[in-house]
């Protein structure tokens, strides 16, 4: 291969990883972080699916900082995206009054896009449900209880290893996660739905 087709194919290369960091990017600058209640459960069901994806990521090595901590240091911390696109990104969240650890996990997901366009790795992306969850109704917080909080569902911070025996979700796409919560809302309000009292000389 001559050294002139090598350098095009490096900056192929190059451009794709920029490409895909830059589209992730313009995404969670899209976030509106307005609190919603319209997807309860399929946010916490996204909010699970990144914990048991997080969890896969790290293996049983409990990184400080689990489970929003800097997923691909772990892996390799030599893999950043652009600093300076990282600061713009961060400065946003934080200016739509998103506080710790908000703005790193969206960070984190910058880098992980750069990690994803540079080479192919053996796991599902840890971030997409977490971005997904943001975009159905904005924010986590925590609890009093110290458990992660998603519309007032509490969620415990477990170890990996034990996010590990989350079952997968079974899809992403928006036609299954409407459809989650739709179902769920009509549990809810069959479970709220008075008794319907017997008619009058009904030896029930």
């Amino acid at each position: 291969m001559s050294a002139g087709l090598l350098d095009q194919r490096l900056r192929r290369g190059v451009m794709v990883s920029i490409d895909g960091v830059r589209i992730r990017a313009e995404r969670i600058r899209a976030i509106s972080w307005a609190q919603s209640m319209d997807h309860v459960y399929s946010r916490t069901l996204l909010m699970r699916e990144f914990l048991r994806r997080a969890a896969v990521v790290v293996g049983d090595s409990g990184p400080p900082g689990w489970p929003f901590c800097d997923l691909v240091a772990v892996v390799d911390p030599s893999v950043r995206a652009d600093a300076a696109l990282v600061a713009e990104v961060a400065g946003a969240v934080r200016g739509a009054g998103q506080f710790t650890p908000i703005p790193e996990t969206c960070v984190a997901a910058l880098h992980g896009a750069r990690l994803a366009a540079e080479r192919a790795v053996p796991w599902p992306d840890p971030f997409e449900p977490l971005l997904l969850m943001y975009e159905r109704g904005g924010a986590f917080t925590f609890n009093g209880a110290g458990m992660i909080e998603v519309d007032l569902v509490g969620i415990p911070r477990r170890t990996p290893r034990e996010y590990l025996s989350v079952a997968p979700i079974a899809s992403l796409d928006a036609a299954y996660l409407d459809e989650a919560d739709a179902e769920f809302a009509e549990k809810l309000r069959a479970r709220r739905k008075p008794a319907v009292p017997p008619a009058a000389g009904d030896g029930s």
